[in-house]
């Protein structure tokens, strides 16, 4: 069922944060830009990992194997990466760093909420498909018809011109939700950036963390 997504969600976003744990439990320092730098590159790594398996099945399609495929699917899911997989485990990264005390990392309540909203962004893009097609037919008069239990409905209930517009919706629900993450990233920067500064005037330009020390974070 489509309500499956929402599992996917939280147990892919379990697992960066638990490879997150692992690499970086022995760091000195945990600071919030450390967060932000390590989850993303552990989303990045998850991202790349996951494509490969969506590569190997585009290669090897019903219709035989095709290089075309697999080489559209590596390059679409690379150019979503950076707005998904990457800037989701960044986010849950930030807030469980910053809630690290005496050099370890605690799961707080406010860890445990950037994670959950994490997972919400997961699932709601994975879910944009079958809420595009749900508005799409809402809005033809169809009514409110949304089964998060069972599988989405074929797109041959729409007619020829609707089509078009369930593709702009979806393209429109992956784009706010995009959006969103990176609103939320960039706020967490700065919010790190100002903590940083307050902390060590002297050092904010000198004396990064130790993680974000080569990383360009203007």
């Amino acid at each position: 069922g489509q309500g499956l997504y929402a599992g996917v969600g939280l147990i892919e976003e379990a697992v960066k944060l638990a490879v997150l744990w692992r690499v970086s439990r022995r760091l000195a320092d945990h600071s919030m830009v450390d967060g932000l730098v390590l989850g993303a590159t552990v989303g990045f790594g998850f991202a790349a990992f996951e494509s490969s398996g969506y590569a190997l099945n585009a290669l090897y399609a019903a219709s035989g194997p095709s290089l075309q495929s697999l080489v559209s699917t590596e390059a679409l899911r690379g150019l979503i990466a950076p707005v998904s997989h990457g800037l989701w485990t960044a986010i849950a990264g930030a807030v469980l760093f910053r809630e690290s005390h005496g050099g370890r990392l605690r799961v707080t309540g406010r860890a445990l909420g950037a994670y959950g909203f994490a997972s919400l962004l997961h699932a709601s893009w994975d879910l944009a498909p079958a809420f595009a097609l749900t508005l799409i037919m809402y809005a033809s008069g169809k009514g409110w018809n949304i089964n998060l239990l069972g599988a989405q409905q074929p797109l041959n209930v729409l007619i020829h011109g609707q089509v078009g517009h369930y593709q702009a919706l979806d393209d429109l629900l992956l784009i706010i939700n995009g959006a969103i993450g990176l609103l939320t990233v960039h706020r967490y920067r700065r919010r790190a950036l100002a903590t940083r500064s307050h902390h060590a005037p002297d050092q904010t330009l000198q004396g990064p963390s130790s993680v974000a020390r080569q990383t360009d974070l203007t």
